[in-house]
């Protein structure tokens, strides 16, 4: 007998089958990506993922939209201006680690854009420190990623960023539009002040 066989065991190991897992895409995800490439939000998916996965999860979701995927190794070998150059062309960057996600939040950043980070892990917490806006899924996001987010979605939703971005931008409308009543009336005022002071000598 075997040191450790139980008697009326088999004494050699049989092959069962394979498990297999999948994490599927939510339902209402790709919709909420598709609204946010129409709101002219370039979307870049960083993953640790193999490549072909990478790939295959940003065709169900909509993400690459006739951009390029990429992996970490392939981003080491370029510097930074050539990293510059190679970014708008990107929908997926595969392999990625923290440092690649710090790298691509700083490019488009010198680039010009405005950056949102999402991510619920502490390897996201550096990107999401980093960029103008960092977001964190909450009720899976570890106490780092949460700590560095500048916003905090309580309910994991996709959804609900893009409603964040669509009321945050209404607001944004509104205060222009509020500052350009508000400063049109005053120049006039002004204008009216300085003219009559000059016609009569005064100060105003």
């Amino acid at each position: 007998m075997l040191p450790g066989h139980l008697p009326g065991t088999p004494s050699k190991r049989e092959f069962l089958g394979f498990l297999a897992f999948a994490d599927r895409v939510r339902g209402s995800a790709r919709d909420a990506v598709s609204r946010l490439a129409d709101a002219g939000v370039h979307i870049v998916m960083i993953t640790g993922d193999h490549p072909g996965t990478a790939e295959s999860m940003a065709r169900e979701l909509g993400v690459l939209d006739g951009r390029r995927v990429v992996t970490g190794a392939e981003l080491d070998d370029l510097d930074d201006r050539a990293l510059d150059e190679l970014l708008p062309e990107v929908g997926v960057v595969a392999r990625g680690t923290p440092v690649h996600k710090v790298r691509v939040v700083q490019a488009f950043q010198r680039l010009g854009r405005t950056v949102a980070m999402t991510g619920d892990g502490a390897n996201d917490a550096p990107a999401i420190r980093l960029a103008d806006l960092g977001i964190a899924f909450g009720t899976r996001a570890t106490p780092a990623a949460r700590a560095a987010a500048d916003l905090v979605v309580t309910d994991d939703r996709l959804e609900t960023v893009l409603a964040a971005l669509v009321e945050g931008r209404a607001m944004w409308a509104s205060v222009r539009q509020a500052l350009a009543i508000l400063v049109g009336g005053n120049l006039g005022e002004i204008a009216f002040t300085l003219l009559g002071a000059a016609a009569t000598g005064t100060s105003p």
